[in-house]
């Protein structure tokens, strides 16, 4: 492997880390909110 591609590797693993945390906090709070707001009666 070069290096080049061990770093374009790199960058695409904390990329896809960071893009995958964000969206879990997202669809963490939707859920909470959604559960809090338009399902009450459960």
């Amino acid at each position: 492997m070069n290096g080049r591609f061990c770093e374009a590797i790199k960058v695409l693993k904390n990329c896809t880390y960071h893009g995958i945390q964000s969206f879990m906090k997202e669809t963490t709070l939707l859920n909470f909110f959604g559960k809090k707001y338009f399902h009450p009666s459960e």
